[in-house]
């Protein structure tokens, strides 16, 4: 039986619930990516993968060439993506309800999988290893000989926790990359939870880069905050002392007492809220994390908010039902609608014989594309039995009701 998290003394909001709240986030980060010389910030609120078009994938499959350096930290990317050229990523997304073969990686992207080249530099491992300034000289030699390269991202192995001169040689450099190379996108990286909190010099020299990238319109993958939140995103654990491993102090007294991403397994489905990455010196559930904000990264360098991948049409007939996700499901879906124009609307769940379970929304809603979580519970609370369910979306014009054709969702103990 789960013991009881810090989260549990917060309302909880599941992983797949908080989609209405990612969704309306992501309007307004990729109108926001979208503006001339805006930064490119990848972080907690960018690591659900569900919300990524599968458009946005293949896109960036089709036109980025990536070359990753790193060690055994930033090797939590790859662990996330899948290791076995995204195999495992692919397996646990297709099983969900995701096309299979979308998620797939390898050097030189053949078969029509993403190019990624993991780890193809020589004379450096990573931001700090065996200097601060190797990488560099590195990543010109390799574009010097690999010019169809277009993406590149160093990862730090624990030498970011140092004073803000040194993390200045690594800006500096990166800058000198990006004047020298305009056709390449230098991708800028925040090095890894140590444990040191809010006033540790770890943090001080994260928020030096961040504020560095928002200043100067950069791309940012922020390793350090993905792995501050846990998908339900009501707690930042970085200030109580979490580490790399997610190890964080739950009461205050100075000791790491508590694992954020172990209990949040512990207490979700394997294989439906989350798979076993076995990212290095860390926990599954973080590698998920970082894999998903990877594609997230891809698909906007790609072009996702732009004109680059064009969004899918609006409905015709006023308003539609997406797929639900997951399904099955277990504790949580989220049911996913359209709207070509403001509606008036219900949604709710109906059993097999047509019975009203649960009433999810009532009410008048903007256009575009809404998300809303249900339970498993209906109106009073109750969980309801396994079986077969139907979210039915009805819209309201003048004394007309219309409905849209109900989507399947099945439920599973």
């Amino acid at each position: 039986m789960p013991h009881a998290t810090l989260c549990d003394r917060l309302p909880r909001r599941p992983f797949i619930a908080r989609c209405a709240f990612a969704l309306m986030l992501a309007a307004a980060m990729l109108l926001w990516m979208g503006t001339a010389g805006a930064a490119t910030i990848i972080d907690h609120q960018t690591d659900d993968i569900w919300d990524i078009p599968a458009a946005a994938i293949e896109q960036a499959k089709a036109t980025l060439h990536i070359a990753y350096g790193h060690t055994s930290h930033g090797s939590q990317l790859i662990s996330g993506m899948g290791q076995s050229g995204g195999a495992e990523l692919d397996q646990f997304m297709s099983n969900n309800g995701a096309t299979p073969g979308l998620y797939l990686w390898n050097s030189g992207g053949t078969g029509g999988a993403l190019d990624l080249r993991d780890c193809p530099f020589s004379g450096a491992y990573d931001l700090g290893n065996p200097d601060r300034y190797a990488w560099e000289a590195a990543t010109r030699n390799y574009l010097s000989d690999h010019p169809e390269c277009n993406v590149i991202i160093w990862s730090w192995c624990g030498q970011a926790a140092t004073s803000l001169d040194n993390i200045d040689i690594y800006l500096d450099l990166m800058e000198g990359l990006i004047a020298d190379y305009p056709s390449v996108d230098f991708v800028f990286m925040t090095g890894h939870l140590d444990g040191s909190g809010d006033d540790g010099q770890l943090n001080l020299a994260n928020e030096h880069i961040r504020n560095h990238c928002l200043t100067h319109d950069r791309i940012l993958y922020d390793f350090a905050d993905i792995e501050s939140y846990d998908p339900d995103q009501l707690v930042n654990y970085m200030p109580l002392l979490c580490n790399d491993n997610c190890d964080y102090d739950s009461d205050g007294n100075g000791t790491r007492d508590r694992n954020w991403a172990i209990e949040w397994q512990e207490s979700h489905i394997e294989g439906v809220d989350w798979w076993p990455s076995g990212a290095a010196h860390s926990q599954h559930l973080n590698g998920n994390l970082k894999g998903y904000a990877a594609w997230w990264l891809w698909a906007t360098l790609a072009g996702w908010g732009s004109a680059a991948v064009e969004p899918e049409p609006a409905p015709e007939d006023g308003a539609r039902l997406l797929p639900c996700q997951p399904n099955p499901m277990h504790t949580t879906a989220t049911i996913r609608f359209e709207l070509a124009a403001p509606q008036a609307l219900e949604l709710c769940i109906v059993s097999a014989d047509g019975r009203r379970v649960a009433t999810l929304l009532e009410g008048r809603m903007a256009a575009g594309r809404h998300a809303v979580a249900w339970h498993g519970r209906g109106d009073a609370g109750e969980r309801v039995a396994a079986g077969a369910y139907f979210a039915r979306l009805r819209v309201r014009g003048g004394a007309q009701t219309a409905s849209t054709p109900a989507a399947k969702l099945l439920l599973v103990d």
